[in-house]
């Protein structure tokens, strides 16, 4: 099924022929034939056709055997000894240069030129000629309307393109480039007659992709020298093709015993592409591939066709018959996309059908002040200051309020043995008050814990909405540092009180303060000096006493209140593993209704598409990955803030038990209800603006950036009128133009339709430089010094010849046909 939609309205498609020769041409030929197909179906009047040396595995679609000529010859040098002994073979013989050696023509022709001819030349009556003509035929032939009906395209009858792709650097494509233009024509000619609009464009890749890989010097040095003398040898088919119409010329060209006439150049225009770009920038020999077969669909199947044919056209010569262009693949990553529509689908159904509203934050702070603030140590404060209201406390009072006399002296003896005994009456000193304090801060801790579940408890039950697992997860994270900050002060005091030293302490200060008032058993001494020695005695043990008590409540409200925190921390905990149950629940909704979609998707695009932003550009990277944020936000962790238990614990408990029905029941067909519309309608754009980061606008504006014309140019050697424009492919004109604005910035910039709705594809095209204006082939620069220093090899063998026609050499083996320049 054709992934391409545009609307409703239908992209008109010219029936287009691709060539591929060599290795460079069958690489782009396979992948572009997996990206029409994808984007058009196989219906598309679309043909594919590779001829090669060698059978390398593509890259891309493979191709079927009507589409592949491999074309080797095991037997070259018989072919050639017949052909100089005049016994067959006249058309290679024309061409052949002497005393050049071809050997066994199996896994490529080895970089030579002439080889690589020569092996083409041999196969072209079986191997090439027929297949050509029979992909010809279909492409010309009449569709009837019920065909045209169903397809998501029109037909443009009347009209043939044809492209032939490959590489003047190595031997299959740079051997056979310029004559299998020739034998197109011809073959067109020949098939479907003269009313035929033909339309025949050459893309040449230049040599420094080439020079970047290839290992040794002597082969970089002739990469570039073949691609110079490939480039001279069209140019002069292009500036004198009339010479080869003549039926007495001897430059006639013959293949496979058929003589073809040259009536117009061979080609109307041809695409010089670089891995580097005008401002100088990068990209791979794949990326290079990669960028060559989306501009074939982009020219192929999208109303950006006619804007660049007629543009090229119109501002091209003989002498510049030469473009270039760069294409930058915005691509959405529709896996990321699905997932997350799916996830945020469920989400919001899940918010409708549970959740009610979130939990507001005033809630959550309220719940924790209440365990923050209302402490044990509060309560136990009131204990400790009731203790020693009935106790020391009263006993001071009275010693330090009343005169100094026997009596108040006297009295608070008494008191101070009553409170002993009292103290020692089950367990003695320190430990009975440990003991009492205990079991006071225990009640406390009870009635605390107690009131906690109760605030909880309520919560849970508020029909309100306002309690949720965003509550519960980040109460139980309080309590759990709650809980850990207790136990630490607990083993800090635990190790700091030495409750033996306290209790010897408060019996020495008890000892001397009875010491003071037996005093040889006499009351002879003065009252008042033994009153005041009395005082200070009971002063001393009373505080003695009143430390001994406050550490001990100390510890003993650390342990109550580690307890209670460490309670409600299980109870917290259940109910928190309890609702991340139903998330997960929830997740699986999620992932079945994902898994419905990505089937939709398969049938729309069965491609798996990379999940990166931009493709064909100079660096992925440097364009803002919109779905960063994507891949953070599609994480089950949201589910957890969201689902709301709308009663209590146990309530959530039974709604888990009967989840699975009534997801079946109600949440999934409602999930679907609202995920699948949803689908269907998003395309790049809505992506982009509901779910991206940035706009449509800036991101193609970021993109314009990075799509400059993938050809160096030397304009100070060109001309200075050069054409010049951007095209900036969307999936329907008239429905998205809105998304992009003012993205001209003066300069030609368009929009066209591509019937893609997953892409935006920008389009940079430069035209009508003169040939000597690439960088690299004018006097003084690297491919012409390569080119002359083989030359020069060549006179002393034959074998070292780049040319690949003994017509276009003088008697001493120097080239006659005029530079470039």
């Amino acid at each position: 099924m054709a992934k391409g939609k545009s609307g409703g309205r239908k992209i008109e498609i010219t029936p287009t022929l691709v060539v591929g020769l060599g290795g460079t041409g069958m690489r782009v030929l396979s992948l572009f034939k997996q990206k029409i197909e994808l984007l058009c179906g196989s219906e598309a009047p679309v043909g594919f056709f590779g001829i090669d040396t060698d059978d390398e595995r593509l890259p891309g679609a493979q191709l079927s055997p009507s589409e592949f000529a491999l074309c080797e010859c095991p037997l070259a040098d018989d072919v050639i000894r017949a052909a100089e002994s005049g016994q067959g073979y006249e058309d290679i013989q024309r061409w052949w240069i002497p005393g050049m050696k071809p050997g066994k023509i199996q896994k490529g022709a080895k970089m030579k030129r002439a080889v690589g001819r020569l092996a083409c030349y041999y196969n072209f009556p079986d191997k090439i000629e027929i297949p050509l003509r029979r992909q010809i035929r279909n492409l010309t032939r009449q569709y009837s309307p019920e065909e045209e009906a169903r397809w998501p395209f029109r037909v443009r009858h009347k009209t043939i393109r044809v492209y032939v792709v490959g590489s003047l650097c190595g031997g299959t494509g740079g051997g056979f480039f310029f004559d299998m233009a020739v034998a197109v024509r011809h073959a067109i000619q020949d098939v479907a007659g003269v009313d035929l609009k033909v339309c025949l464009a050459g893309i040449l890749v230049l040599p420094r992709g080439f020079v970047d890989v290839v290992p040794m010097e002597f082969q970089r040095s002739k990469v570039r020298a073949n691609f110079y003398a490939g480039l001279r040898e069209i140019e002069f088919l292009h500036r004198s093709y009339e010479k080869f119409s003549d039926p007495e010329s001897d430059l006639a060209i013959n293949i496979g015993g058929t003589p073809m006439r040259l009536r117009v150049p061979p080609f109307d225009w041809v695409y010089l592409v670089d891995t580097i770009n005008e401002a100088s920038q990068n990209i791979s020999m794949p990326q290079l591939w990669s960028m060559i077969a989306s501009n074939l669909c982009l020219e192929v199947y999208s109303s950006v066709t006619n804007n660049v044919q007629e543009s090229i056209l119109a501002n091209v010569t003989p002498d510049t018959v030469y473009a270039s262009f760069s294409v930058a693949s915005l691509r959405v990553p529709v896996n990321e996309i699905l997932e997350y529509c799916a996830l945020r689908c469920a989400r919001e159904v899940l918010e409708e059908r549970i959740c009610h509203s979130r939990p507001e934050t005033t809630e959550l702070d309220e719940i924790a002040k209440f365990m923050t603030d209302n402490t044990l140590f509060q309560g136990s404060e009131q204990v400790l200051s009731a203790f020693l209201l009935d106790s020391c406390k009263r006993g001071r009072k009275t010693a330090v309020q009343s005169d100094i006399s026997r009596q108040s002296a006297g009295k608070a003896l008494l008191l101070a043995n009553r409170e002993k005994q009292a103290l020692e009456s089950e367990k003695k000193g320190i430990p009975a008050v440990h003991d009492g304090l205990s079991k006071a801060t225990g009640k406390k801790a009870d009635a605390v814990e107690a009131e906690a579940r109760k605030k909880i408890k309520e919560m849970l039950a508020d029909q309100s909405g306002t309690y949720g697992i965003e509550f519960m997860i980040r109460f139980c994270r309080h309590l759990e540092k709650t809980c850990i900050a207790i136990f630490n002060s607990l083993d800090k005091q635990a190790s700091e009180i030495d409750t033996n030293a306290l209790q010897k302490q408060v019996e020495a200060a008890y000892l001397d303060l009875q010491q003071t008032l037996k005093d040889q058993g006499s009351w002879i001494v003065k009252i008042c000096d033994r009153g005041r020695s009395a005082q200070r005695c009971y002063e001393s043990w009373a505080a003695a006493m009143n430390r001994g008590t406050s550490e001990s409540l100390r510890k003993a409200a650390l342990i109550q209140a580690g307890k209670v925190f460490q309670r409600l921390q299980e109870v917290a905990t259940r109910s928190k593993e309890s609702l991340k149950k139903m998330a997960a629940q929830v997740d699986g909704v999620a992932k079945e209704c994902m898994e419905e979609a990505e089937g939709i998707r398969r049938e729309l695009d069965p491609e798996e598409k990379p999940s990166v932003l931009v493709t064909n550009v100079i660096s992925g990277d440097e364009v803002p990955r919109i779905y960063d944020k994507i891949r953070k936000d599609v994480d089950l962790g949201q589910f957890v803030s969201l689902i709301k238990a709308d009663r209590s614990i146990d309530w959530v408990n039974v709604r888990i038990d009967d989840m699975g029905g009534t997801l079946e029941r109600e949440l999934l067909p409602a999930i679907r209800d609202v995920f699948l519309p949803h689908m269907e309608k998003l395309d790049v754009f809505s992506a982009v603006e509901e779910y991206g980061t940035t706009t449509v606008q800036r991101w193609v504006k970021e993109a314009l950036a990075q799509s400059s014309p993938f050809c160096n140019w030397n304009p100070v050697r060109g001309k200075r009128d050069v054409f010049s424009m951007t095209i900036v492919g969307v999936a329907d004109e008239g429905r998205h133009k809105s998304y992009l604005g003012d993205i001209g910035e003066g300069k030609t910039c368009k929009v066209a339709s591509t019937g893609d709705s997953y892409e935006i594809v920008i389009h940079s095209l430069t035209a009508g430089y003169p040939a000597s204006s690439v960088s690299g082939l004018g006097q003084d620069q690297d491919d012409r010094f390569h080119y002359e220093r083989w030359i020069q090899k060549a006179k002393a063998d034959p074998g070292e010849h780049v040319h690949v026609d003994k017509r276009w050499l003088n008697p001493d083996g120097t080239p006659w046909i005029p530079d470039i320049e």
